[in-house]
């Protein structure tokens, strides 16, 4: 039996010790910008949802104050939530709501396509799920630089950050899950840090960090982290003599299915030929 791809245990803890950590009022600001993002999908629709479930960790409540929106239920795992539940069994009855918001968790699923099953069952015909996760081309400068020089200092690479989903990834999870009228779109959000630290604690603010099974839990040398700096500061500093950060947030959302929902044509069932047009 192989091991599951991220250590959930390991997952908690961080996300525990985050949420007992004193934050700024910034210190979640990416979290937030995705819900901002989230919310501004939803004021696209003409339907208001009465019973929403927002699934995450850290961000503003105070975000959710849309008349979209009348009432929510936090989830999540920190002392922070109303509902204290992990991602791999999620405390929802089936048909029992209208919206669910997952904030920054798709990235760290064992079984996503469990996840979003889940999910499903506990929409109601014609409610949305919503999404917002870090997608793969998040943070490749700090990954360029962690291979690097885990590459020059042990002549190896070892698993020292996640696999990310692509949009592709993302649209074939739901597809599998059974939501209809996917809508699958990312974002890019460039950041600018005076010090790598700062990156660092960013990170760990939101319970981040190498939380794959598999990772390496020896000691790297003192020498590493230094060594990441140098590689940074070569290749990805910008002109101002700031560290540049790319976070690319996926954006996925889908509807129970209802039979009053828009169907697709039969396929061949086309009149105009794209021949003719081109």
């Amino acid at each position: 039996m192989t091991s599951p791809l991220f250590d959930t245990n390991f997952i908690s803890r961080r996300k525990e010790r985050a949420a007992g950590s004193p934050v700024n009022d910034n210190g979640h600001f990416l979290a937030n910008w995705s819900l901002k993002e989230a919310i501004e999908r939803l004021n696209d629709l003409t339907r208001t949802f009465d019973n929403t479930i927002i699934h995450g960790d850290f961000f503003d409540a105070r975000l959710l104050d849309t008349p979209k929106i009348k009432s929510f239920t936090h989830v999540g795992l920190t002392e922070n939530v109303q509902v204290r539940s992990n991602s791999e069994c999620l405390p929802y009855k089936q048909h029992s709501l209208d919206l669910i918001i997952s904030l920054f968790e798709m990235h760290r699923l064992n079984d996503p396509v469990g996840y979003l099953i889940q999910s499903l069952y506990a929409l109601r015909p014609d409610g949305l799920f919503v999404a917002a996760f870090p997608g793969e081309g998040s943070l490749h400068e700090l990954r360029h630089c962690l291979s690097m020089a885990e590459e020059k200092l042990k002549g190896g690479v070892s698993p020292r950050t996640l696999p990310l989903m692509s949009k592709q990834d993302a649209g074939h999870l739901m597809q599998r899950a059974g939501f209809n009228l996917p809508v699958i779109d990312s974002e890019t959000v460039k950041l600018s840090y005076t010090s790598l630290e700062k990156l660092y604690n960013d990170i760990r603010n939101v319970g981040g960090g190498n939380t794959l099974t598999s990772r390496n839990k020896a000691y790297c040398g003192r020498n590493f982290f230094p060594e990441v700096e140098k590689c940074y500061h070569n290749h990805y500093m910008d002109k101002d003599g700031h560290y540049e950060a790319t976070m690319e947030i996926i954006f996925m959302s889908g509807w129970a299915p209802h039979e009053n929902q828009q169907k697709p044509l039969p396929r061949g069932s086309g009149q105009t030929s794209l021949t003719d047009i081109l």
